[in-house]
């Protein structure tokens, strides 16, 4: 259910920002044609080289990337969907494996007839990078009503996004819905379908959908935001406290929820991705791909949601020490588990993260850009600051949660 997709241009140090038949493709909105012209004018911004002698040109790497693989090239998907194999993954998220293992070698064609069986609608949006392919330029193009989705989360370097069918709704769709560019690849395509996966399996097996969350989002923050902050006379006071550490209780276990389907699943893809890339289950897969993914982990991780964590583990410590001043033994548990589960999440990303580390410092040795001239530049691009950026899918998951009036103290500063 989380909001990437993704996978955007986005890397921490190399000064990039950074989820039915074939339709007439001659039917696209003028608004989404417009909206492409429009973006070719920044495509240079979008996909731009760091000219660092010793960087790993993401951005020219990505234009040609797009021009790799055709979009029937591949193998056949079986159309039939395998029982279901669901397994647990990374963060403790069960999924099914199956499904990665039906597409891990088919054609973009084939994975999309796949994901249409899988009960998933696919569209493109008409957005081709300058000098880039439009190698999915064959899937049904977004309707104004979706592309106005699109564009309301506020994610201009998004490559693709997925979204549960309460959040497409609005759109007229009554299935999940996955939106990717036209320059984007078939690596793209089954990062997206994964969201899919991952959402529908939670669904199923936790009877708990994209809508339960925001709805529980929605009631316990606003009961949180009325009783914080803590006054210092009322931590003696047992009524308020008790209100006080409820609320902060219900608040954090619905953030923790947030956070895992939505940021850090776009870790827990990425991770699954590389473990199957690298048993053989899913191929071609391009060195940018490779880099890619790890580059985007990371500015994903470190763009607050790290500190995000850590804030709870250490406010679970506080609030528990509250707790068993008060006698509040059973709350005082409940807010330590929640703290437990913030720490045991940086530990688990940090081992996502050390786990691919290799593969960033290999790509680096033997992909040094000689070629950073960018050949498809005319004008000269201004540097942009490196570090890490907000990340897309986080600024879609706050544009929705804004569309729905909903305020998430935790969203400040992500």
């Amino acid at each position: 259910m989380t909001i990437r997709f993704l996978i955007p241009l986005l890397a921490l140090s190399f000064g990039l920002t950074a989820c039915g038949p074939m339709s007439d493709r001659r039917s696209a909105p003028a608004e989404a044609e417009a909206a492409a012209a429009e973006q070719a004018k920044e495509a240079d911004d979008f996909a731009a080289p760091n000219h660092r002698s010793d960087a790993y040109d993401l951005g020219i790497a990505y234009r040609r990337n797009s021009c790799i693989l055709r979009f029937n090239q591949g193998l056949a998907v079986t159309q039939v969907l395998p029982p279901r194999h669901i397994i647990s993954g990374p963060f403790d998220k069960p999924y099914d494996d199956s499904r990665l293992r039906a597409v891990g070698m088919g054609s973009s064609k084939e994975t999309y007839k796949f994901m249409l069986l899988d009960g998933v609608d696919v569209y493109s949006v008409p957005l081709v990078v300058r000098g880039g392919c439009p190698s999915m330029d064959e899937l049904p193009r977004v309707s104004p009503e979706l592309y106005k989705l699109w564009k309301n989360q506020n994610s201009p370097k998004m490559l693709g996004t997925h979204l549960p069918v309460n959040r497409a709704r609005t759109a007229k769709a009554t299935k999940p819905v996955i939106m990717i560019r036209q320059d984007a690849d078939r690596y793209v395509l089954v990062h997206e379908y994964m969201h899919h996966v991952f959402n529908s399996v939670r669904e199923e097996t936790q009877n708990y959908h994209d809508e339960n969350l925001l709805s529980d989002l929605a009631l316990r923050s606003a009961r949180y935001s009325s009783v914080d902050p803590l006054a210092v006379e009322d931590e003696e006071n047992p009524k308020v406290l008790t209100e006080y550490l409820t609320a902060w209780a219900d608040y954090i276990e619905t953030s923790l929820t947030l956070l895992e389907n939505f940021s850090l699943e776009e870790l827990a893809v990425e991770d699954v991705l590389n473990q199957a890339r690298e048993s053989g289950l899913l191929s071609p897969v391009s060195d940018y791909n490779k880099k890619n993914s790890q580059v985007y982990m990371k500015n994903t991780f470190e763009s607050g949601i790290r500190e995000k964590l850590q804030g709870i583990a250490d406010d679970s410590q506080k609030n528990f020490a509250l707790a068993q001043l008060a006698g509040l033994s059973g709350l005082g548990t409940q807010i330590l588990k929640l703290g437990k589960i913030a720490a045991l999440r940086i530990q688990q990303a940090d081992l996502i993260l050390n786990r691919w580390e290799p593969l960033k410092l290999n790509l680096a040795a033997g992909v040094m850009s000689n070629d950073s001239q960018d050949v498809w530049r005319a004008t000269p691009i201004p540097q942009r600051p490196t570090g890490p950026a907000p990340c897309p899918h986080l600024q879609g998951l706050k544009a929705e949660l804004q569309s729905r009036g909903i305020h998430w103290p935790m969203a400040d500063g992500l």
